[in-house]
């Protein structure tokens, strides 16, 4: 998958598609969408058999629907996607699934992650900087789709579509716990590059 990426990436920069100095950026893009794409339509297929149809759509509607604004942890590499990926999924759908079976916790879950939300997001992945404009622009967007979708979960569950109040809550905890992730990630990198080596 990189050399089909740094191919691509190598032709768009000699036809002048991209600048030179664009190339990481485009490269970055483009290994996150291909990602995305290779990891989504597997794991849509074991959320459906883990939980249910509506479900496992609720859950990746959330999910894409706030992790495009809030962004999150990025693995380094497409095994460890998958891996972390295929944890958290399972982990979600058969360990918390039964745990949000009643409004009352579904409604709590929505405003631990809200509170995340407005707390961490926007995470700014080191490969791709953003102006002080556009981190504000993401962090009104994330809590903007984060208080929309406490909103459906709340609206589902007074409808009695307890399936899909069930997968908006997977869903945007599964993005909270990325987003989480990724302040872990980058505090305990941190560290060990500031521990003095003895």
């Amino acid at each position: 998958m990189h050399k089909c990426i740094s191919m691509l990436t190598d032709y768009c920069v000699q036809h002048n598609l991209v600048e030179r100095s664009n190339a990481d950026w485009l490269r970055y893009g483009l290994e996150k969408r291909l990602s995305t794409i290779v990891v989504a339509i597997p794991f849509f297929i074991l959320a459906v058999l883990l939980t249910n149809f509506q479900t496992a759509c609720a859950l990746y509607f959330a999910f894409f629907f706030l992790r495009t604004q809030t962004n999150g942890y990025h693995a380094r590499t497409v095994r460890e996607c998958l891996a972390i990926s295929l944890v958290l999924e399972v982990v979600l759908c058969i360990c918390a699934n039964p745990l949000l079976n009643t409004s009352v916790r579904r409604i709590l879950i929505a405003c631990i992650c809200t509170y995340v939300v407005f707390r961490y997001a926007p995470f700014v992945h080191p490969n791709l900087p953003l102006t002080s404009t556009a981190v504000y622009v993401l962090r009104r967007k994330s809590r903007r789709r984060v208080c929309l979708l406490s909103a459906l979960i709340l609206l589902a569950q007074l409808l009695h579509f307890t399936d899909i109040a069930s997968g908006l809550s997977l869903g945007i905890t599964l993005a909270s716990i990325m987003l989480c992730i990724s302040h872990i990630d980058r505090k305990v990198r941190f560290t060990w590059k500031s521990t003095p080596k003895k």
